[in-house]
């Protein structure tokens, strides 16, 4: 147990592990067949590439994935064999959202298409039919979004084995019981159980939205005051440059932001002390979208819809410019910082096996000595 827990305290729970898979130890899935079928799809056999939905018959070895859908495919068993379940149905979730997605990726490639070769044309006056025929077809796709999803979802659980987990999920190793009273007998099971009063966490949980609350409203805050320090150094002071400047830094705020939070929160949710790791997710699911809503928003938000009311406007006679720079500014920095986060992964990660081979090879060593 020592030898699998590398050094780390013995009275620390161990939180999760991950089995390392090498094709000489017979382990069919290997990282190098992940790459191929997955990263690489188009040089693998579309034999092994899987399909776009979890359900869909090609996700069977031995059935060749259909031309047009290899850019969607995703090998779901072999991704649910190398990681588990909980990350396969990540991707999963992922790959028919892109697959259901693809009418109004090419509905968005044929209007900025028209757009391009004949321009906007005059603002229609009155009622605009074709605007509303786009708001019935986005109601009418959420909705078959939603049913296609339940449905894959559900048909998933039961081939990989997870329908009624959550009946029979086990306490989280970090799950500590009440200092007054440890333990009780489950009602159901009728046998004992650790204890943990469901009033202190609903208590902790409270004063975390509190906390959230206040988080909140110091982002729409913040997005104010960048913007009216941008306003007033641009057209009273005459830096042409301000509200460029200022994009650029609600870009940097949602992503630097974002980070911290995700320290805090973590943080929040453990003191909660929920039982199950079911339980854990959803408290932090509910928690970090209630601030990442605001802070992914409210910049994009203010733009589009109260900026040209304020004190001093938008840059141009509408605010499309301003919200199309912000969004650009945003989405290079996301860019910018998955690949600094990739590369301190690969870092570490090549420093971990760094590590572990010299601790092999000294225990070698050892036992040769």
């Amino acid at each position: 147990a020592a030898d699998l827990r590398l050094g780390l305290p013995e009275d620390a729970p161990l939180m999760e592990f991950m089995p390392l898979h090498d094709a000489s130890r017979g382990d069919i899935v290997t990282r190098e067949s992940l790459r191929k079928n997955w990263v690489t799809i188009y040089r693998a056999h579309a034999k092994g590439v899987g399909a776009p939905l979890g359900t869909d018959p090609e996700q069977q070895f031995g059935v060749n994935a259909r031309p047009f859908t290899r850019l969607w495919c995703q090998p779901l068993d072999d991704i649910r064999s190398y990681y588990g379940e909980k990350l396969a149905l990540y991707f999963a979730w992922l790959g028919a959202y892109c697959w259901f997605l693809r009418p109004w990726a090419l509905l968005g490639l044929a209007v900025q298409a028209y757009l391009y070769f004949y321009g906007t044309g005059a603002a229609e006056e009155g009622f605009q039919y074709w605007t509303a025929a786009v708001c019935v077809l986005v109601v009418l796709q959420t909705s078959a979004m939603h049913v296609g999803w339940k449905a894959e979802e559900e048909a998933l659980a039961v081939k990989w084995g997870t329908e009624g987990f959550e009946e029979q999920e086990k306490d989280r190793p970090a799950f500590k019981a009440d200092e007054n009273e440890p333990t009780r007998i489950n009602r159901i099971t009728n046998e004992m159980e650790l204890n943990y009063p469901e009033e202190k966490r609903q208590l902790h949980s409270a004063i975390h939205y509190l906390i959230i609350a206040g988080c909140v409203a110091g982002v729409v805050v913040l997005v104010h005051v960048l913007y009216a320090t941008a306003g007033y150094m641009e057209y009273s002071l005459g830096f042409t440059w301000a509200s460029d400047a200022a994009s650029l830094a609600l870009a940097i705020m949602i992503v630097v932001l974002s980070d911290i939070y995700e320290g805090i929160v973590e943080a929040m949710v453990e003191k909660e002390n929920h039982r199950t790791d079911t339980e854990f997710e959803d408290a932090l699911i509910s928690k970090t979208f209630a601030f990442q809503l605001v802070n992914n928003y409210a910049a994009l938000g203010y733009t589009a819809f109260y900026k040209q009311y304020s004190a001093y406007g938008c840059s141009a006679d509408s605010c499309l410019s301003d919200l199309t720079t912000l969004m650009m500014f945003i989405l290079a920095m996301t860019v910018v910082m998955n690949l600094v986060e990739l590369e301190i992964h690969l870092a570490l990660w090549n420093c971990l096996k760094s590590c572990l081979c010299c601790c092999c090879r000294g225990k070698g060593d050892g036992d040769g000595g």
